[in-house]
């Protein structure tokens, strides 16, 4: 794990974004995929993460958007792992 400018910020709230690193990086997900969101550009640090996990269905958007920054919640965490660990 990284942390943000030289930073783990532990009591930090976890984003989608870093989210989609980490259960990529954990599921051997390789970070390259055809799915796309409207806030998500192509460049976003995530982005190659983020496509790969909505390619196998584990993360979706709301309206088109993903919301990458926006922090995880719970439901949203354990939505995504369940999806994941039944692939």
């Amino acid at each position: 794990m990284h942390g943000s400018d030289g930073y783990f910020n532990p009591e930090g709230t976890l984003t989608r974004g870093q989210f989609a690193k980490i259960l990529s990086l954990t599921m051997g997900i390789e970070a390259k995929g055809s799915a796309t969101f409207q806030d998500v550009k192509s460049d976003y640090w995530a982005a190659g993460y983020i496509s790969a996990l909505a390619d196998c269905n584990i993360v979706g958007g709301d309206r088109g958007n993903y919301k990458p920054n926006a922090p995880v919640t719970r439901a949203q965490f354990v939505a995504m792992l369940k999806r994941a660990l039944h692939q």
